[in-house]
C-alpha cells in the first residue's frame, strides 16, 4: 500500500499506449484499449493508477521509454540555462508542497527565488523564458545550510538559500590590517577588554564555523551610542541582507516567523524586561529564550503547516533601557555588555570609511582562534550580575538569604527608628516584630538555627510584604521559592519550619 493505492510491481512493459492531456494528469490507452482507464499524476508520474479497480503498477515498469521523457522534459525545462546565464528554476519544495520559480546566476552569485501558487504560474513563467513545463513539476528540497557553499545543486535536486556575501566567498583571501573606525564603534557599544574580546570570539564562532554560539548578547545604552550602527555597517553587510535580520521586540509575538529560518544573527531592537510581563508576553520570552540555544525551530509561514529546521541564529538584544531583558539567577544565555551612556561621536565621512574597513575586520575575524566552547558560556561581568539582580524579585532575595544563612541581608533591612515611633500602628507592629527577630538571632544564633512558620511569616511580611495569612497558602508560596517547610523542633515543640546554616 502506498497511500490510499495497492501498488503491484514486476508486471513487464507495455507495447502500445495513447496520452490525453486532462490538466493535472494524464490519461493512457494501453495496448489498444480505447476506456482511457489508466491515469497518473502531472506533478507525480511514478504510479499508474486506472478506475479498474485493479492495482496500481509503477510507470517506469510499465512505460520506460515514456517515464524517461517524463523525467528528462522536466530537468530541461526547469534547470536549462537562458541567454543571460540564469538557471531557470521551476520546482515544487518536498517539505512544505509549495511551488517555487526563479533563477541562479552562478557568475552574480545572485539566487532570485519566489513562491507561486499554481502550476500554471510555474509554466508561465518557463514559457516567458523560451521553456515550458513538461509533464509533471519537478520535486526539489529546498533547503537553507550555511555550512554548505553549494547554492544549487542540480544533481541532488536541492536548492540551498545561503548565499555566501562577497567577504565570505574571499574567506582567508582577505588581507589583514587596521580597521580603526569599527575599532570605536566595538569600544563605544561592547566596551574595552575582556568584555569586547569576549564578543570577537563570540563573532568569530559564528563566520569561521557557521554555528550558533548558543549564547545571546544584550547591548543596552543612551540613543546614538552606536548599537544600530554595528548592525546595519559592520554585521549586516558581512552576513548579508537575507541573513542579518533586524526585527522590534514588539514583532516576536507574531505566530508566523519564516525570518528565523534563514538568519545567522537576528538583532532584537527596542527591549524591554516590562514588556514580558502578561501570560502571552511571558510565553514569548519562554520561546525566545528556547530559540538562543535549542538546534532546531518550528517555523510557521502563511499558508503553511509549521515545519521543523535546524536553527543557526544567533541573538543579540538591543535596548535603550537600563533593565532590557530579565536574567534569572544560573542563567546560562547572556552576556551582557555595560550600559553605555556616552553617545558615540562619529561623523558622516567616518561611517563611510566603515565599508572600506569591511575587509580587514572579517580578515581579523577569520584568522581569530575561534573557541566555541568560550562562545556558548556567558561571561560573568559585573554588568551581568547587575542586571541578575535588578531581575530578581524581593521575595527571592529573602529567600536566597535564608537558604544562604546571609543574616547581613536581613540585617541591612532592620527598620529605622521612626517606623518604630506611634503613627500607623500595622507597620508599626510589623517593624516591631521584625526587628525583635533579627536582633534576637543575632543575640543567640545557636538557639535560632530553626525557623518556624510563624517566623518566616514574620520575616517577609515586613521585608516583601502582601504575604498569604493562611498557613497553607503560605507553605505553598514558600515552596516556590525553594523553601521547602518541614517538622522541626523549636520552643519545646515540633513545628513546621525551616533549618538554616547561619
Amino acid at each position: 500500500m502506498v497511500g490510499e493505492f495497492e501498488v503491484q510491481t514486476g508486471v513487464g512493459e507495455v507495447s502500445t499506449y495513447e496520452t490525453y492531456d486532462c490538466g493535472e494528469y494524464i490519461r493512457l490507452n494501453l495496448n489498444g484499449g480505447d476506456s482511457q482507464a489508466y491515469w497518473h499524476f502531472k506533478a507525480d508520474p511514478t504510479y499508474l493508477h486506472n478506475f479498474k479497480g485493479e492495482p496500481s503498477l509503477l510507470l517506469k515498469e510499465v512505460l520506460p521509454h515514456y517515464y524517461g521523457d517524463l523525467v528528462r522534459n522536466a530537468k530541461d525545462a526547469s534547470t536549462t540555462p537562458n541567454k543571460e546565464g540564469d538557471l531557470l528554476l521551476a520546482f515544487r519544495d518536498k517539505v512544505t508542497a509549495t511551488y517555487w520559480k526563479g533563477t541562479w546566476n552562478v557568475d552574480d552569485y545572485e539566487l532570485a527565488l519566489y513562491p507561486v501558487k499554481s502550476e500554471l504560474q510555474l509554466d508561465h513563467f518557463l514559457q516567458a523564458h523560451g521553456s515550458s513545463l513538461g509533464a509533471f513539476v519537478p520535486e526539489w528540497h529546498l533547503t537553507f545550510d550555511p555550512q554548505n557553499p553549494v547554492v544549487v545543486d542540480e544533481a541532488a535536486k536541492v536548492v540551498n538559500t545561503f548565499i555566501p556575501t562577497e567577504y565570505m566567498r574571499a574567506g582567508k583571501k582577505n588581507k589583514k590590517g587596521t580597521f580603526p573606525t569599527i575599532q570605536r564603534v566595538l569600544d563605544n557599544v561592547i566596551g574595552t577588554g575582556e568584555i569586547q574580546d569576549h564578543f570577537i570570539n563570540w563573532l568569530a564562532v559564528i563566520w569561521q564555523q557557521r554555528r550558533k554560539p548558543l549564547t545571546a548578547w544584550v547591548l543596552s545604552g543612551t540613543q546614538g551610542t552606536g548599537k544600530g550602527l554595528l548592525f546595519h555597517h559592520i554585521l549586516r553587510p558581512l552576513f548579508g541582507r537575507a541573513h542579518a535580520v533586524q526585527k522590534r521586540a514588539m514583532e516576536l509575538g507574531s505566530q508566523f516567523n519564516g525570518w528565523l529560518e534563514q538568519a545567522l544573527v537576528a538583532f532584537i531592537d527596542e527591549v524591554n524586561a516590562d514588556m514580558f510581563t502578561s501570560t502571552n508576553a511571558k510565553a514569548v520570552e519562554s520561546d525566545l529564550k528556547t530559540m538562543i540555544t535549542e538546534p532546531t525551530a518550528s517555523i510557521r509561514r502563511m499558508r503553511t503547516d509549521s515545519y521543523e529546521v535546524k536553527n543557526y541564529t544567533a541573538f543579540i538584544f538591543s535596548s535603550n533601557e537600563k533593565r532590557p531583558v530579565s536574567i534569572p539567577m544560573g542563567d546560562r544565555r547572556f552576556n551582557v555588555a555595560k550600559y553605555q551612556e556616552n553617545k558615540l561621536q562619529i561623523t558622516g565621512p567616518e561611517i563611510d570609511q566603515i565599508d572600506h574597513e569591511l575587509g580587514e575586520f572579517y580578515a581579523y575575524l577569520m584568522h581569530y582562534p575561534a573557541d566555541p566552547d568560550r562562545a556558548r558560556t556567558p561571561l560573568i561581568s559585573q554588568s551581568r550580575s547587575t542586571l541578575i539582580d535588578i531581575s530578581r524579585t524581593a521575595i527571592d532575595t529573602i529567600s536566597d538569604a535564608l537558604l544562604k544563612g546571609d543574616l547581613q541581608t536581613l540585617w541591612d533591612h532592620l527598620p529605622s527608628q521612626k517606623s518604630l515611633t506611634p503613627g500607623n500602628a500595622l507597620i508599626q507592629t510589623k517593624s516591631q516584630g521584625y526587628r525583635d527577630l533579627i536582633v534576637e538571632i543575632v543575640n543567640n544564633l545557636s538557639a535560632h538555627d530553626k525557623l518556624t512558620r510563624d517566623e518566616l511569616y514574620t520575616i517577609f511580611e515586613y521585608t516583601v510584604g502582601n504575604m498569604p495569612t493562611s498557613p497553607n497558602k503560605l507553605t505553598s508560596t514558600l515552596k516556590h521559592h525553594r523553601l521547602h517547610l518541614k517538622p522541626v523542633w523549636k520552643y519545646n515543640r515540633s513545628v513546621r519550619g525551616i533549618e538554616v546554616n547561619w
